[in-house]
């Protein structure tokens, strides 16, 4: 049995035409019986989690939920995990209905 993606997430480096090796993947994934749909995250996005936690969450981490607080502690690729996950949700518009009932 075999899985297909039915969607991915990729930086907008990815449409960069001297990027073969991402090229042909795109080239493959897109070209399959049933494409996934692609999400592009802007470079500016993944490097820069703490802008999206803090229009969502509130400039006070005080305030903030303890496990977030926590997976922010936990060091900078948590943080930039959580941050991209957010930023994906927000991309869906499926941010404002989904925080709320979360747990990470």
């Amino acid at each position: 049995m075999q899985t297909r993606p039915v969607e991915f997430v990729c930086t907008s480096g990815v449409a960069d035409p001297s990027n073969l090796r991402c090229q042909q993947s795109l080239k493959i994934l897109m070209n399959s019986p049933s494409p996934p749909a692609r999400t592009t995250v802007s470079l500016g996005e993944a490097g820069q989690p703490e802008k999206m936690l803090v229009r969502c969450l509130g400039v006070d981490r005080t305030k903030w939920p303890d496990h977030i607080n926590e997976i922010c502690e936990k060091g900078r690729e948590s943080k930039v995990a959580l941050g991209l996950t957010l930023v994906f949700l927000d991309k869906l518009l499926l941010l404002d209905s989904t925080l709320p009932v979360s747990s990470f």
